[in-house]
Order: C-alpha cells, then structure tokens, then sequence
C-alpha cells in the first residue's frame, strides 16, 4: 500500500521538495509531511464536484494552498 509520503516523493521531484525546504526552513521529511497532510484538501478544494472547471481557479487555488504550507513550515 502507498502512502501519501510516497505518493508525493512520485509526484514531486527531489529539486521540488528542496526548494521548498529552503523557502520555509524545513527539512525535506517536514515539507513531504505537509504536502502530505495539505494533498487531499487541496484535491477537495480543486475538484468540488469532481472535475476541475476553471484552471484560473485552480491555479488560485494552488498558490493558497502554497502559502498555507509555506506558513506552517517557516521558522
């Protein structure tokens, strides 16, 4: 069974995972934590009905979701 930590190491490369880690000052297990508690929300939040409908909404939607993880791992 995958987990949700394995599930984002698949789905966001190493570069990804360090670039966040330097922006927020966490270390790469913390920032896979988050994205991993923030994932389903996000997909929740992205997909109400089931379908995305507006990619310009979506994309609002990521960059809020970014700025929630970013808050949580700063330092």
């Amino acid at each position: 069974m995958t987990t949700l930590i394995q599930m984002i190491s698949q789905l966001f490369d190493e570069s990804e995972i360090q670039q966040v880690a330097v922006h927020t000052g966490a270390n790469d297990v913390e920032v896979r934590q988050g994205l991993a508690e923030l994932l389903p929300e996000v997909m929740n939040q992205l997909t109400p009905s089931g379908n995305l409908d507006n990619e310009s909404e979506a994309n609002e939607e990521i960059d809020q979701i970014i700025n929630q993880l970013s808050r949580r791992l700063v330092r």
